[in-house]
């Protein structure tokens, strides 16, 4: 395909736009841009799919969709750009992001209101100075294991690369970090009253356990504000941060 059905929309070999589709045992492969688009999508099946050979990576789908590439025998591997593009947007609606064997790109700043889920194993790359914005009520809980981490970096290896993850007066206690890696943040902070950090929290509660928190361009982990601000954290390495905690 070479033209996207309108001017605002990523070029796709399928785009499902303000649609509802079942998308099954289907290839998508060779294309000039994604193997498929979902804009504002209901999707009833998505399974036993190939996107494959694709110029702009296997798939383009907004932060509050990125739910519906779960599936059973779905391969997203071996695209020119190796990435599902995540357009970022607020996140309003419970969902968990699955592992995919293609990493997640994150392209602009994300919002948290309800409770994101990240599976064991998700790769996420963010954009340059972009951030991860978890607010009231939502939470975050991204609990990998010893074998199937999750990696939370941007796309240039060098420290301030990305904002970071960021709680922001957010009191719900569902929030956890296990296992996972965050690394070459710290670009910019939320606000005057935050340091910059891989991790920042402020009058929020976190859990971030058998972590490793790497590269920072200031602190690994900041945490500020009254009572309500509760970070437990047990078990993390970290490495090359200009400060590793407050």
């Amino acid at each position: 395909r070479t033209a996207a059905y309108s001017s605002s929309d990523p070029i796709s070999s399928i785009e499902v736009n303000h649609s509802r589709i079942k998308v099954t045992k289907t290839i998508a492969r060779n294309g000039s841009g994604h193997g498929i688009t979902l804009n504002a999508a209901t999707v009833d099946a998505f399974s036993g799919n190939t996107f494959t050979l694709n110029t702009l990576g296997a798939a383009n789908v907004g932060a509050n969709q990125v739910a519906l590439l779960t599936g059973a025998g779905n391969t997203f591997a071996n695209n020119t750009a190796n990435f599902i593009v995540v357009r970022g947007e607020t996140v309003s609606t419970p969902q968990t992001w699955p592992a995919l064997d293609a990493p997640y790109q994150i392209t602009a700043d994300t919002t948290i209101t309800t409770d994101l889920v990240i599976a064991a194993g998700a790769n996420l790359v963010f954009k340059t100075t972009t951030r991860l914005l978890i607010e009231s009520p939502g939470s975050l809980a991204a609990i990998g294991t010893a074998v199937a981490p999750i990696v939370f970096t941007c796309e240039k290896q060098i420290a301030g690369c990305w904002d970071g993850l960021t709680w922001y007066s957010t009191s719900n206690p569902s929030s956890q970090l296990d296992y996972v890696t965050v690394s070459y943040g710290g670009a910019t902070s939320y606000s005057t009253s935050l340091e910059t950090a891989n991790i920042a929290v402020y009058n929020s509660k976190l859990s971030i356990t058998h972590s490793t928190i790497s590269y920072s361009s200031n602190y690994g982990i900041f945490w500020y504000g009254n009572t309500s601000t509760v970070v437990t954290q047990t078990g993390n390495t970290f490495v090359g941060n200009v400060t590793d905690t407050p």
